[in-house]
C-alpha cells in the first residue's frame, strides 16, 4: 500500500486557491520563530494558522499565527524539546503533539496537547497502560481525537474538557485502533484491527461501529463531514486494489472507484459532499489528484503540466464548501534533468487547476483551505536554503 508521495505531520506544505476569482496577493511569508524553516498545516475560518517552526537552538516548536500578532510560540510540555501542531479550530484552539519527558529508557515520550491563547498548553495525558499519545483533530466544541499507545496497545481516544481522555475501544477486541477525524456533532472516524483494519464510526450513542469494506479484507476511514458522511479507502477483493469509498447512514459504503491504478485514496470531504483525494493511474506509474461528487463522479484534476499531481494526507480540510481543492503538482516546462519540483495549486470546477507559485524558490505545497479562500502551506525561498510557512488569499474572500 505504497504511494509515490507520502507526508507526515513533521512535513509541512502550502498553496492558494482560486475558483473563478483571481488571486488578491502572492504568497505571504509567515516567517519563523527564529530558526531556518517553518510550515503551516491548518487554518481556521478567520484565517488563524497553526504549524511548526525551527527554533534558534535547532528544535522545532508548534506555532499559532494571526494577522494582528504574527507568529507565536506555542511552546512544549517540558520547556525544551519539540512540539508540532496538527489542527486549529475556529476558537483558535491548537492541538498537536509535544515532547513530554526526555532521555527515558524508552527514548523521548510524547503527549498530545491542547493550546489556547489565554490558557496556554495543557497535557491531554495518556490512556491506562500506554505511554505516548498523539492528537489528530479538534472540532468546534474543543473535543480532540487521536490515539494513545504503549507496548502492544494502540487505542483511539476522545478528549473533552469535561471528561478528559476516553478510550474509544477497538473492533472485535483487537489491540489496535486510531481515530483520524471528528465532526462538530462529536462523531469520530478511524480504523481498527490487528491484521486487516476496518474503518469505524464512533458516536456516544452507538459506540464503535464497523463500516465494513468494499468486498475486500481492509478499509480505513480518513475524514467525516458535519452531516456524518465518511470517506476513506478499501480493498475491493482479498489483497486486491484499494478504491475510495463514501459511507452514509442511508446508503452504506459506496465505491467511488479509482483513476485506473491500484490505489485510490480520498483525503477530505466538504459539508456539501465533494470528495477530494489522489489516485494512482493505470500501471501505477504516476498519480493525479481527483474530485468526486454524486453528480459528476470521479474527475481527474490533471496537472500543472508535469506528470504528477496530488494532495496532502495530513489535512481533512483540503476541499472547502465552494468546491475548491488545494494540493501540489509537478509543473511543465522543466529542463531535462531538473531537480524534483512541485508547485502548490488550487482547483475549482469553473477554473480548473491554477499554479499558486512560490516564495521565490523551487517548490511550494498547498495543504489546506478555508471556506473564504485562504490557503496555507509551505514554500522554498530563493536559493532553496530554507522553506517558510505561507498564506495565499483569493479575491472575493468573505
Amino acid at each position: 500500500m505504497s504511494r509515490l508521495l507520502s507526508f507526515s505531520t513533521a512535513v509541512l506544505i502550502f498553496a492558494p486557491l482560486i475558483s473563478a476569482r483571481p488571486l488578491v496577493s502572492p504568497p505571504i511569508d509567515l516567517g519563523t520563530l527564529g530558526g531556518v524553516n517553518s510550515g503551516a498545516v491548518a487554518i481556521n475560518a478567520s484565517g488563524q494558522v497553526a504549524g511548526a517552526s525551527d527554533m534558534p537552538d535547532g528544535t522545532t516548536h508548534a506555532f499559532f499565527w494571526m494577522d494582528t500578532l504574527g507568529m507565536l510560540d506555542v511552546g512544549t510540555l517540558v520547556g525544551s524539546g519539540t512540539s508540532y501542531a496538527t489542527a486549529v479550530n475556529d476558537a483558535g484552539q491548537v492541538v498537536g503533539n509535544s515532547d513530554f519527558r526526555l532521555n527515558t529508557p524508552l527514548g523521548t515520550l510524547r503527549h498530545a496537547f491542547s493550546w489556547t491563547f489565554d490558557g496556554g498548553m495543557i497535557d491531554l495525558g495518556v490512556l491506562p497502560s500506554t505511554m505516548f499519545s498523539y492528537a489528530n483533530a479538534v472540532n468546534a466544541r474543543g473535543d480532540v481525537v487521536g490515539f494513545s499507545q504503549g507496548g502492544q496497545l494502540t487505542h483511539a481516544f476522545l478528549w473533552t474538557a469535561a471528561t478528559g481522555m476516553t478510550d474509544l475501544g477497538t473492533l472485535g477486541g483487537s489491540l489496535y485502533s486510531v481515530a483520524t477525524a471528528l465532526n462538530n456533532r462529536g462523531q469520530v472516524v478511524g480504523s481498527s484491527g490487528d491484521n486487516n483494519t476496518h474503518a469505524f464510526l464512533w458516536s456516544a450513542a452507538d459506540g464503535m461501529v464497523d463500516l465494513g469494506t468494499l468486498g475486500g479484507d481492509r478499509s480505513l476511514a480518513v475524514a467525516i463531514n458535519n452531516r456524518g458522511a465518511v470517506v476513506g479507502y478499501s480493498t475491493v477483493s482479498a489483497n486486491g486494489p484499494f478504491h475510495g469509498f463514501l459511507w452514509t447512514k442511508e446508503s452504506g459504503m459506496i465505491d467511488v472507484g479509482s483513476l485506473g491504478g491500484s490505489l485510490c485514496q480520498p483525503e477530505a470531504i466538504s459539508d456539501d459532499g465533494r470528495v477530494a483525494g489522489w489516485s494512482l493511474l493505470p500501471g501505477d506509474s504516476s498519480q493525479h489528484a481527483f474530485s468526486w461528487t454524486s453528480k459528476d463522479g470521479l474527475v481527474d484534476l490533471g496537472t500543472l503540466g508535469g506528470s504528477i499531481s496530488t494532495v496532502t494526507d495530513i489535512s481533512p480540510t483540503l476541499v472547502n464548501n465552494r468546491g475548491e481543492i488545494v494540493g501540489f503538482s509537478v509543473p511543465g516546462g522543466l529542463p531535462p534533468g531538473a531537480a524534483t519540483t512541485y508547485h502548490g495549486f488550487v482547483w475549482a470546477p469553473s477554473s480548473g487547476m491554477v499554479d499558486l507559485g512560490t516564495l521565490g524558490g523551487r517548490s511550494s505545497y498547498a495543504i489546506t483551505i478555508n471556506n473564504r479562500g485562504d490557503i496555507v502551506g509551505v514554500s522554498d525561498l530563493v536559493g532553496q536554503t530554507s522553506s517558510h510557512a505561507v498564506v495565499w488569499r483569493l479575491q472575493g474572500n468573505d
